[in-house]
């Protein structure tokens, strides 16, 4: 989970399995909560969803309460240019943000690697410079886009796409991958 405080500062948070009935149902995508009485350790993967050093693990003694709302000030969004991402100058040990207009999607198709079965949707975003970027969503967030497609295949209006914490990689001559 990231979590952002109200300079738009972002950090990576995590919960053990076993502190998720005591936290789970206070925690929802959106909400201002006062977080004390947890711990702080260095970053200690290979790929990072926050761009901090840090990340806090949440304990037995973590307290969470409801806090008042404030405005944030600063960038919630950590766009990419397109030409980074086709050029390959992107920071492929971090994630990013993506804004685009969706000019082409195909079907949905199922890839098997290690006999594991995965659903992939490749689609191809434009930016408003005209640079043209190739995209797969897997499994469920391929589901979800299909879906959307599919129920809004008449709409005219060109359809516009935010990925939040993007992952590039380099994927059978395609770029990124959700």
């Amino acid at each position: 989970m990231i979590l952002v405080d109200e300079l738009g500062n972002k950090i990576y948070s995590s919960i053990h399995y076993s502190l998720i009935p005591k936290f789970g149902h206070l925690l929802e995508e959106g909400a201002f909560r006062l977080i004390s009485n947890f711990e702080v350790k260095s970053t200690d993967t290979t790929f990072l969803l926050a761009k901090h050093a840090c990340k806090i693990n949440f304990l037995k003694e973590t307290s969470v309460s409801t806090s008042n709302a404030f405005e944030i000030n600063g960038d919630l969004f950590d766009f990419c240019p397109f030409e980074k991402i086709n050029n390959s100058t992107v920071d492929k040990k971090a994630s990013f943000d993506v804004i685009g207009q969706v000019i082409e999607s195909k079907p949905i198709r199922i890839t098997e690697s290690r006999n594991v079965k995965k659903h992939i949707l490749e689609f191809q975003l434009c930016d408003d410079k005209g640079t043209i970027v190739s995209c797969a969503l897997w499994d469920d967030y391929a589901h979800q886009f299909h879906q959307y497609i599919s129920t809004n295949g008449n709409i005219v209006e060109p359809v516009i796409i935010l990925l939040q914490l993007a992952k590039y990689n380099f994927w059978n001559s395609k770029f990124l991958n959700f």
